[in-house]
């Protein structure tokens, strides 16, 4: 079965990319137009806005554009979240109250080690500054547990 699985998981990644494993174009159309997606507005009005590859690559950029701007205001050169130590994090993680009650009790369910609150921390502010926000919020960090990755030990 598992062998079957794993087939099938690569004939289907074969079709979305070249042989190095690059992704390939499967349509035709603008990228925009191509990647379009529906997401709901955040006002809870049950109203929808189209969220298209070009405004997520917009939202990038001004994450980025807040995370030097962030970093150049503590004297910090600029680098990216994902790359922070944990003395620059800790000055510009920027959590709610909330937010870091959340953290605890995760890290002490889930028995997080300091590594891996880092990188949950370092997720979360990611995830603010692309909903453009200064504070990372209960939500921010809820998601950023949600993409950890579980570890499975083998019974021995």
């Amino acid at each position: 079965m598992a062998v079957f699985l794993e087939r099938m998981v690569a004939s289907d990644w074969d079709q979305w990319t070249d042989r190095f494993g690059r992704p390939q174009d499967v349509g035709s159309g603008r990228p925009a137009e191509k990647w379009s997606v529906q997401r709901e507005a955040g006002s809870g009005d049950g109203t929808s806005q189209a969220a298209t590859a070009l405004d997520f690559r917009e939202r990038i950029l001004e994450a980025h554009d807040r995370q030097r701007r962030r970093l150049a205001a503590l004297g910090e050169p600029f680098v990216p979240n994902g790359r922070l130590a944990p003395a620059p994090l800790e000055r510009v993680l920027r959590a709610t109250p909330g937010a870091l009650a959340l953290l605890r009790q995760a890290g002490g369910a889930l028995h997080l080690n300091f590594r891996s609150v880092a990188r949950i921390s370092r997720v979360a502010r990611t995830i603010a500054d692309l909903e453009r926000s200064d504070k990372v919020c209960e939500d921010h960090m809820a998601e950023a547990l949600h993409y950890r990755q579980e570890v499975v030990v083998p019974a021995v």
